[in-house]
């Protein structure tokens, strides 16, 4: 096979991908089980006005405005917007997946 032709498919797939990730994706879903998963796991209820996904220069970003986080207890926090992403790490070879985390609030920002 001509390398022309290797190139051209290997750019096809390339772009397939990352069609896929933009538009394809089910970003609604992985944002729904998300919150189901973090309130299982804490106990806690989280509300939130409006779901999406945003695309930075990281990769796709799960984001949500104007978040309320109650937990068991009724303590609550509040955040004018939350986003969860893949980190980027070498861990992910290994199985083990890292998230990036950033919340806003009015009391600042904490990423990590």
């Amino acid at each position: 096979m001509d390398r022309k032709w290797i190139g051209t498919i290997a750019a096809a797939c390339a772009l397939l991908t990352l069609l896929f990730i933009a538009h394809g994706f089910p970003y609604d879903a992985l944002g729904v089980r998300t919150v189901a998963a973090l309130e299982q796991s804490t106990g806690g209820h989280l509300e939130y006005a409006n779901f999406r996904s945003v695309f930075t220069w990281a990769g796709p970003v799960l984001q949500w405005q104007d978040v309320t986080y109650r937990d068991a207890d009724g303590n609550q926090l509040e955040f004018e917007r939350a986003r969860i992403r893949a980190g980027w790490s070498f861990a992910w070879l290994a199985g083990t997946p890292v998230l990036h985390v950033e919340l806003t609030g009015p009391g600042g920002r904490i990423a990590g």
